[in-house]
């Protein structure tokens, strides 16, 4: 199935399994815009701006993107986008998904040097149990 339909089929039901957009203060704000540009990032001005499929939301911070791709595609073909995304919008975690499968990404904690202070991490979020960590 498409994008659009794995979002509707496999991931937004998923998310709502997991409380989201129902926990009081839970929000997910699905395409939000991120205008990147080569050496900066911008919110106006541009006529095609990059979009987050989703942004997770807990009282009023926003804690994680997920990048979506259709569930014929690899889970590792939203990868790229989703840390462009997570680092664009200043947001620590990210995931990639294809409604099957999840991949978690820890953008990790740098120092004023660029010195990373936690270090950042990969892995399947369903085999290591991240989803449930991050999520519930």
């Amino acid at each position: 199935m498409n994008e659009a339909q794995t979002r509707l089929d496999k991931i937004a039901p998923k998310l709502r399994d997991a409380g989201w957009g129902i926990v009081p203060g839970s929000k997910i704000l699905v395409e939000q815009s991120a205008y990147i540009a080569p050496g900066r990032i911008t919110t106006t001005g541009h006529k095609n701006p990059k979009k987050a499929d989703y942004i997770l939301e807990y009282k009023g911070m926003k804690l994680a993107v997920i990048e979506a791709k259709s569930d014929e595609k690899d889970v590792s073909e939203g990868v790229d986008q989703a840390k462009l995304y997570a680092d664009a919008l200043k947001i620590r975690y990210t995931y990639s998904s294809n409604g099957d499968e999840i991949w978690f990404i820890d953008m990790g904690v740098k120092n004023g040097r660029g010195e990373y202070i936690i270090p950042s991490k990969e892995c399947d979020a369903l085999k290591q149990g991240i989803l449930k960590q991050v999520f519930e």
